[in-house]
């Protein structure tokens, strides 16, 4: 037969699972994407589609090194480091968008 500890009866200081449930919910679980500018995700969006960097910056408007800047910055706050990875969160954010 298994026996379980309940932190809590063994340290006093540690909160139990009843206190924990009566801690405010802080709504919906954060969306990597959301904390993205308009423009980052517009060049996400680009990106995800298959485009190249010299033709995001052609489509938009701007340079080569104005997107690389983007995308820089987009991979540090979703906290990836390839295009792959910032792609799979862009379409996993996608997939789970309320309708």
């Amino acid at each position: 037969m298994a026996h379980s500890i309940c932190l809590a009866e063994t340290n006093p200081g540690l909160r139990g699972y009843d206190d924990l449930r009566s801690l405010p919910r802080t709504g919906q679980p954060e969306r990597p994407v959301e904390k993205l500018t308009p423009r980052q995700q517009e060049i996400l969006g680009l990106l995800a589609k298959g485009f190249y960097y010299k033709e995001i910056g052609a489509t938009l408007g701007i340079s080569h090194s104005t997107v690389r800047a983007h995308l820089h910055s987009t991979y540090r706050k979703l906290d990836v480091n390839s295009r792959a990875r910032a792609v799979i969160k862009f379409h996993e954010q996608v997939r789970h968008q309320p309708s």
